[in-house]
């Protein structure tokens, strides 16, 4: 399990959307957030089996430390250094 704290700040964007700047919008958390690792769709560190790809730019932030996560047709994408792994 992943935990993103309450006050957060995440950038989220449609699952659907593709990576352009205007599809990115910052939000700050509400509530803490608990993630399954079926739910992480870009993995900084590599160890989940996802895919880091340098031609999309969810590759990109991959690359630059960040964790994505996938629930509910939102893609949440939040620094490596804000989430928790709770095992």
């Amino acid at each position: 399990m992943f935990l993103v704290p309450k006050g957060t700040l995440v950038k989220v964007k449609k699952a659907r959307a593709e990576f352009y700047p205007k599809n990115i919008k910052d939000h700050v958390t509400k509530k803490d957030n608990l993630f399954d690792k079926h739910e992480v769709v870009l993995d900084p560190i590599g160890k989940l089996g996802c895919c880091q790809n340098d031609h999309v730019i969810g590759g990109h932030y991959e690359k630059a430390g960040y964790y994505g996560f996938l629930r509910e047709g939102w893609q949440v994408i939040v620094s490596a250094n804000k989430v928790q792994y709770l095992g």
